[in-house]
């Protein structure tokens, strides 16, 4: 005992000084992660926590300040790395959207009006029938001696108008989505070909004509309701009267204006990119700056000192108790049992000396064990003379019993003795009697007389067995007889049941046959030779015991189909057999088994269908839908082959395309937003979507198919267009079988829709990777049930908040990034809940929540404005009891508090 505690003492001082050495370290690392904030009082609580290690705290507590330090450390870089990300994805946007401009000015011949994209189209299709048509602005030009103010005024004023957009035509077309200038010259009047001339290089317009659209519009300020402008923008249309406002410079009339303008505008929108790509690379640089910030924050902190020496040495100092502890609880366990036993022999003793106060032995154990001894050889000897007494006893009795039985035979013998020598003395006289006979017939000759009566009652004996067995043969004979007569009738009685059962049976199957619901291709065939066929045909098929069994499935699946059929009125009867005769007189036995059986093969239960105003076979109706069905599926086929050109060629597969590209464009948005937040647990999501393999051998795997989709419909080989056409008819076809299948009511086009549904050609697929992992795993059902409380809450809600933000990028500048959550964070704890706070306020989520619970007033969360719903006592109405929270406290709004 004294060798365990003085190894107790040495490891807890081991353990104090190792103790005093991590201190020391830990104080070091946080001189070389001078980066941290890390305050006295969070050293200290390290302190605190270290001196009570494994007593009281965990070592986790240690680094809880540390760790508290360093998540607010990474909490700032994360939010600077969020607004980074989000002014780098709105300056990539803002790129992208400038150079796709740039673009579309560069590949413009002409700079054009805001003109309707329903304009452009009608003016196109009017290109395409062969109809010249030009609008005003490409067909004129400023005369030379027009000043730059007239100028904007002027184009001002036709713009305002409508004149400018307007379309020249010598044709007479039908306008639609369109407007058209027709002449009416104004002959010496003051005109608009006082400022514009004809321009028309390179159109198919005469100068004249436009020369006489020119002249159609005048210039004038009078108050006629006439269509005319003015040289200072004022213009009149009828009962409207305007004053355009004058544009900064003349961009549309005249060649080198618009050649000048488009040049212009390319350049301005260049310089633009180039701003924005420099904005873009600065953004890229503190990305990186912080992100390098917080990897080596991590690194440092992987390197904050361990506790496993300490541990080890803990681990010792704890084996040393142990040992103490047990072994003092044995010296107890062992100290009690010596006090019992103790107790127990002077219990024993106190008993032996009143037991043995009577007799004369010695109290030693010698002394008794030999007692014991001779008692026991005193029983067995005892009980071996009670054993001899009994036999002893029996073997008297046996005897008395054999002396009785001697004397009972003497008196027997003496009176055997008696009857025998009167017996032997009648043998002697009989003896002599017969001797003397004996010789006087021998002196008589009755010698011979007596052996011919001796040979005749032999024969005599012989004869009469003989008629014995005669009598015994004939008896058996007569009744052979009459069986055979009983069998022979039997026989015949039979014969006759089986002609007639086989008559009745060619009846049955004549009547059978007559309904037609079986054919076959032998005409030659005789009635038995047709029957022969039948049952090689169906033999098999159906057994006797299932009969019952069919007949509930077809008034079971007829009552499934009643709807189905309605139109069709369907009738279901049973028939019988009607009983012969002869039948009423055959009574029970194998006869009457077999009367059965043909009674219930020849019961039917019949359906019977109304076609054409007839009650007809469901088989004739089956045959007429067959037809009618091949009918159709000709026209199916030339329907689905359309089907599938408009997918591949026309405008659903433009759509299909761009709406995959679209929501592929979304989710990798949302994987690099989740990759890119660092979360303080450490675990990191991404999100994947994954295209779907194929279901059946003849569909395609939806990678293959939307690489398909997305090539030249018209450069695709015939072996492409045959896999994507057998593609999608499988797919439809198997839609058809489950919309007859289904309860719901559905159209054709809902079931078309859904197996055009690119989504339904995907499926989402959430990953996980905590910190330290090489790679990420699926965050299946289990994974997710390995998660602590607040991981389960990050997995839940990050995801969707993330997606949301993702779509919100594609909104303006000025809009509003919205959204509201009922019962708010529901099961999440305080702690994880500000977590979750942090996230909404770090994408810059404006929301509404509601709670039984949470206030909201969280560190994590900036600014809240809150309204507490209260009923008093149960009161018809409600008050809402406002607050606002600043970051630091609540407060109430007194001055606000309003019953609704």
């Amino acid at each position: 005992m004294d060798e365990l505690r003085n190894s107790e003492k040495d490891w807890e001082q081991w353990f104090k000084e190792e103790k005093n050495q991590q201190l020391n370290k830990i104080h070091e690392w946080i001189k070389t992660a001078d980066y941290l904030m890390v305050s006295d009082e969070q050293i200290q609580e390290a302190s605190r926590a270290l001196d009570r290690l494994y007593e009281e705290t965990r070592y986790d507590q240690v680094r809880e300040p540390i760790q508290a330090a360093l998540n607010a450390y990474k909490s700032g870089k994360q939010k600077n790395l969020a607004i980074l990300r989000v002014h780098q994805d709105r300056t990539n946007k803002i790129i992208e959207e400038l150079e796709q401009e740039a673009t579309e000015w560069k590949n413009k011949k002409d700079p054009d009006p805001d003109t309707h994209p329903k304009t452009k189209e009608m003016r196109e299709q009017w290109k395409q029938q062969g109809i010249q048509v030009e609008p005003l602005y490409n067909v004129v030009e400023f005369r030379e001696t027009v000043d730059e103010e007239t100028k904007k005024r002027i184009e001002a004023a036709l713009i305002e108008t409508g004149l400018l957009d307007a379309v020249v035509s010598e044709e007479e077309v039908m306008v639609e989505y369109d407007r058209i200038l027709r002449p009416n010259p104004q002959l010496m009047a003051y005109t608009l070909s006082e400022f514009l001339q004809p321009d028309v290089s390179e159109t198919s317009v005469t100068a004249e004509f436009v020369e006489q659209i020119l002249q159609s519009i005048l210039i004038d300020e009078s108050d006629e309701q006439v269509l005319s402008i003015s040289e200072k923008g004022h213009y009149s249309i009828g009962l409207l009267k305007g004053h355009a406002v004058p544009v900064e410079t003349v961009r549309f009339i005249g060649k080198n204006v618009r050649k000048r303008y488009r040049e212009e505008q390319i350049r301005l929108l260049e310089e633009q990119i180039q701003s924005e790509k420099q904005e873009l690379e600065k953004i890229e640089t503190d990305i990186e700056r912080n992100e390098s910030s917080i990897r080596q924050a991590d690194h440092d902190f992987k390197e904050f000192p361990n506790d496993e020496n300490l541990f080890g040495l803990y681990d010792k100092l704890e084996k040393a108790r142990f040992n103490i502890n047990q072994l003092n609880d044995t010296i107890q366990r062992l100290s009690e049992a010596v006090k019992r036993i103790g107790k127990e022999v002077r219990e024993l003793e106190l008993s032996i000396k009143a037991q043995t106060k009577e007799n004369s032995l010695n109290l030693t154990v010698q002394e008794y064990v030999t007692a014991a001894d001779h008692m026991h050889e005193y029983e067995r000897m005892l009980s071996e003379l009670k054993r001899e007494q009994e036999h002893f006893l029996n073997e008297e009795e046996r005897k008395q019993e054999t002396i009785n039985r001697l004397e009972d035979l003497e008196e027997e013998i003496l009176e055997l003795k008696g009857d025998f020598n009167v017996v032997q003395d009648r043998i002697t006289r009989l003896e002599k009697n017969i001797e003397q006979i004996e010789r006087q017939m021998d002196q008589a000759g009755v010698k011979d007389i007596r052996d011919q009566i001796q040979s005749v009652i032999e024969e005599i004996e012989k004869l009469t067995e003989e008629i014995e067995r005669n009598k015994v043969s004939h008896t058996e004979h007569r009744v052979d007889l009459t069986h055979v007569e009983k069998d022979i009738e039997d026989l015949e009685t039979e014969r006759t049941f089986f002609a007639q059962l086989v008559k009745a049976w060619r009846k049955s199957y004549v009547n059978e046959m007559k309904r037609a619901l079986v054919t076959f291709d032998d005409d030659e065939s005789t009635e038995m030779l047709e029957a022969s066929e039948v049952l090689k045909a169906l033999s098999g098929r159906v057994s006797t015991k299932e009969t019952a069994q069919l007949t509930s499935q077809l008034s079971r699946v007829r009552n499934d189909r009643q709807d189905d059929l309605i139109e069709y009125s369907p009738l279901q009867r049973s028939l019988f057999q009607e009983t012969e005769h002869w039948m009423q007189e055959v009574e029970g036995g194998e006869k009457q088994l077999l009367i059965n059986q043909w009674k219930q093969a020849g019961s039917r239960e019949i359906i019977e269908l109304t076609a054409q105003g007839k009650r007809v076979s469901p088989y004739l109706v089956g045959e007429d839908l067959k037809q009618e069905r091949e009918r159709q599926s000709v026209m199916l086929d030339e329907q689905d082959k359309k089907l599938y050109e408009e997918i591949l060629f026309h405008s659903v597969g433009m759509k299909l395309r761009a709406r995959i590209d679209r929501a592929e464009r979304w989710v990798e948005e949302m994987r690099k937003l989740m990759e890119s937040r660092n979360d303080s647990s450490g675990v990191e999501f991404s999100i994947r979507w994954r295209p779907r393999t194929a279901e059946t051998e003849e569909e395609m795997d939806t990678k293959d198919l939307v690489e398909l989709l997305r090539q030249n419909p018209r450069a695709l080989k015939d072996e492409a267009i045959d896999q994507v056409t057998k593609h999608f008819r499988t797919k439809i076809n198997r839609a058809k079988v489950l919309m007859n299948e289904s309860t719901e009511m559905q159209t054709l086009l809902q079931v078309l829709k859904q197996v055009l549904d690119y989504r339904r050609w995907f499926s989402f697929e959430l990953s996980v990777k905590r910190t330290g992992d090489e790679r990420r795993k699926p965050l299946t059902n289990t994974q997710f049930d390995k998660f602590s409380g607040g991981e389960k809450a990050r997995a839940m809600y990050i995801p969707l908040f993330i997606a949301t933000y993702s779509r919100y990028l594609e909104a303006g500048d000025e809009a509003p990034y919205l959204i509201s959550l009922d019962e708010a964070f529901a099961g999440v704890d305080e702690r994880n809940i500000a977590d979750l706070f942090e996230v909404v306020e770090e994408l810059g989520f404006n929301y509404i929540m509601n709670s039984q619970a949470i206030w909201g007033d969280y560190e994590t969360v900036s600014k809240l404005a809150i309204s507490e719903l209260f009923r008093p006592q149960n009161a018809d109405h409600v008050v809402v009891i406002r607050y606002l929270w600043d970051g630091q406290k609540r407060v109430m709004v007194n001055d606000e508090i309003s019953e609704s």
